[in-house]
């Protein structure tokens, strides 16, 4: 489940805790731009025995920056995002894209 709040978005789902059990929880992401890359990082953890330092979080936040970074770069240059805003009615985007001639 996702639900979409003014400026992040509350996801839903199961993790293991340090113990090794499966628990029920929730996170927030926030989107951005900079640089005209898509920006996306972890801003809050509700899981039992969760932080924001886990390095679990911690590795799916470098790993979401990289994965994103490489998708533009794979375009050359032609996909840039100039605007990425979160709101109640969802996720809204504005990127350029450079067609082919």
């Amino acid at each position: 489940k996702v639900e979409f709040h003014e400026g992040y978005i509350r996801a839903f789902g199961t993790m293991r805790n340090p113990a090794g059990d499966e628990v029920e929880g929730s996170m927030d992401v926030t989107f951005g731009v900079e640089d005209d890359f898509l920006m996306v990082e972890s801003i809050a953890v509700d899981f039992p025995g969760g932080t924001l330092d886990d390095p679990r979080i911690v590795k799916a936040n470098r790993e979401s920056a990289r994965g994103l970074t490489e998708s533009v770069t794979e375009s050359n240059g032609e996909v840039k995002f100039l605007e990425a805003d979160v709101t109640d009615a969802g996720l809204h985007l504005k990127i350029e894209v450079q067609t082919r001639k």
